[in-house]
């Protein structure tokens, strides 16, 4: 009998654990995945790579293409600037965009925004850092540029998400979007498998000064590209692990839950 309890307490161990591998994971631009503070105008690429497998990478089109032109992920032709995500403190005033502040009596956010609460991640009732495609690279060579101003021209360019393994995309914040009523690539938001397409939507039409959360059900992925028509930015990327491509159904889990109890009571009489 004793052989059969330590049995049981081990499937229900394996069981209970298969369910607490799936855990939400935000990526907001105030903190690194170490825990460390990120500062305004500081250029993000790997702050999400340890701990969490997320590489960051950006587009800027720099004035150089229209809507026409754009090949989805492609930042190779002339013109084109890599690498220009930065972070942007909402909290700040007298920035060069004050459509983004968060304290600006013009804009929405304060009435809009609300604590993103998921998991065992518990933010705060203001967004901080965003992620904007950097206008310029005024002092940018230190990783940090000097003037966080967000690319103004339309279309504006692109950020890229690489994840290490597959993840569930579920949720991610955009802020004064221009630019965003007709859909098409420039403002696409692509959700691949490797080099595969496995599902897309576009980023919401919205006016200055507004954010919105918009919530995803895109499942196994590896890669996302988030279009962005003209100004604006993004931030809280949320997106879960440990749920992708796994075999066992809920209903097992719970039936053998029920057999476990049953054969307890066996066990006891």
């Amino acid at each position: 009998m004793q052989k059969n309890k330590l049995f049981l307490i081990g499937l229900a161990s394996l069981i209970a654990s298969h369910s607490a591998n799936a855990a939400y994971k935000v990526i907001d631009f105030d903190t690194n995945s170490s825990g460390g503070n990120i500062v305004n105008g500081q250029i993000i690429d790997n702050e999400y790579l340890q701990n969490y497998g997320v590489s960051i990478s950006s587009c800027n089109y720099d004035n150089q293409k229209s809507a026409s032109q754009i090949n989805l992920g492609s930042c190779n032709s002339a013109g084109d600037v890599a690498d220009r995500q930065v972070a942007f403190n909402t909290s700040l005033s007298n920035t060069r965009d004050p459509d983004l502040e968060f304290h600006n009596k013009n804009n929405d956010y304060k009435s809009q925004y609300t604590a993103l609460n998921i998991g065992s991640y518990n933010g705060a009732d203001k967004p901080g850092n965003i992620l904007i495609l950097q206008e310029n690279s005024i002092g940018c060579g230190d990783g940090v540029c000097n003037y966080p101003d967000d690319e103004g021209q339309r279309p504006a360019g692109y950020f890229e998400f690489t994840f290490d393994s597959l993840v569930d995309i579920v949720s991610l914040d955009f802020f004064d979007i221009e630019d965003s009523n007709t859909n098409g690539a420039a403002n696409q938001i692509s959700f691949y498998e490797g080099n595969t397409l496995k599902s897309f939507g576009y980023v919401p039409d919205m006016h200055d000064g507004n954010m919105e959360r918009v919530s995803y059900n895109a499942t196994g992925i590896n890669r996302l590209i988030v279009n962005i028509p003209g100004s604006g930015g993004i931030d809280n990327l949320v997106f879960r692990t440990g749920t992708v491509d796994v075999p066992a159904p809920a209903g097992l889990s719970v039936l053998l839950l029920g057999l476990i109890a049953l054969s307890f009571r066996k066990i006891k009489g």
